[in-house]
């Protein structure tokens, strides 16, 4: 299945607020909570920048709607992650976002949700989709 990344925000979105609805477990998560790269959201304020995007209001609230989803959190890149991004084993993807979220995902030691088939076929990361 191809999935673009607009149709990958909203899924991931809806898929969030189910979780929240019903009580399910999550399965990307980092000590129990889902967990979202704060690269994440920086792509997505510019994919709406560049009219990649469209929401339904400004992109900082709908960032701070998905950050009010109970158990949700943003986790920051910090110098490890960086420095990580950039030993990742090769090849890899030029794309400098993937590589922080992919080097975070290892960090945490957890699964990533990708509809990016480039990233589902790197063998150093568990991806789910």
């Amino acid at each position: 299945m191809r999935v673009n990344k607009t149709e990958f925000k909203a899924k991931a979105l809806e898929y969030l607020r189910h979780v929240e609805n019903s009580g399910e477990p999550l399965v990307v998560t980092d000590h129990g909570q889902p967990t979202i790269s704060s690269i994440s959201a920086w792509e997505v304020a510019m994919l709406v920048a560049h009219g990649r995007l469209a929401l339904t209001m400004a992109v900082d609230d709908w960032l701070d709607t998905v950050a009010r989803i109970e158990g949700v959190r943003f986790i920051a890149v910090d110098h490890q992650v960086a420095v990580a991004s950039s030993q990742l084993p090769e090849p890899f993807p030029n794309d400098p976002a993937d590589r922080i979220i992919v080097a975070l995902a290892r960090q945490l030691n957890a699964p990533l949700v990708t509809a990016d088939s480039k990233l589902q076929q790197y063998p150093h990361i568990h991806t789910l989709w």
